[in-house]
């Protein structure tokens, strides 16, 4: 299948899934900000399964009384985790999404045709818009996966830090039921987020040579 030709294309990961290095310039700070801090709450709500388990919930009443305090430092703090978390899961989800691209982009060079064809659609202000949106819904549910994931090990720490007389069972199948679903329910909108996208890049791409020259 002839592809546009493109003078060059940005450097990207030998793994081959798309890299959020590549589109990163171009989605707005604030909404990047956002995105990360999002995640990195997800996180930090796994993080405190972790010191409940240590000192009991007690802490909590101490932290509503240094309310502003937690939210001065809580917002860095925050923001650094969504940052590791994303990291994390884009380098953990690899394998997925190089699966996922090969399905659209077939080949020993699907990858580097999806590229070439990402970077000429990138350039077109909207459709590089709609992309970077794409991209910002991505983050976010691969970022919730592996925060639900990271919480099924917490809880199961919290449970197992239970005296023998409370209800363990109730809370353990409870709340990793509904982690379980968490974490099914992100793969699921990543996976359909991310083939939507490879197969919105490999339409636009051609949209050119199919004009009448």
């Amino acid at each position: 299948m002839r592809r546009m030709s493109v003078g060059s294309t940005p450097s990207v990961r030998q793994s081959g899934h798309v890299s959020d290095t590549t589109s990163m310039p171009s989605v707005a700070s604030t909404s990047l900000f956002v995105e990360l801090v999002v995640v990195g709450v997800g996180t930090a709500g796994a993080a405190s399964l972790v010191l409940a388990s240590a000192v009991g919930w007690d802490w909590l009443a101490q932290a509503r009384d240094a309310g502003s305090l937690l939210a001065f430092f809580g917002l860095p703090v925050a923001y650094v985790l969504g940052i590791v978390v994303d990291r994390l899961a884009d380098t953990l989800g690899g394998p997925l999404g190089d699966a996922w691209l090969r399905r659209t982009y077939p080949g020993p060079d699907g990858k580097r045709d999806y590229e070439a064809d990402r970077f000429a659609v990138l350039g077109s202000a909207p459709l590089g818009a709609r992309l970077d949106y794409g991209r910002s819904r991505l983050r976010v549910c691969r970022g919730w996966a592996l925060n639900g994931i990271i919480a099924l090990g917490t809880l199961a720490g919290y449970v197992l830090s239970l005296p023998h007389g409370q209800a363990r069972l109730p809370i353990a199948a409870g709340g990793g039921l509904a982690l379980v679903v968490l974490v099914a329910g992100c793969v699921f909108a990543w996976h359909e987020l991310d083939a939507t996208q490879f197969r919105q890049v490999q339409q636009q791409a051609q949209v050119p040579q199919q004009l009448p020259e």
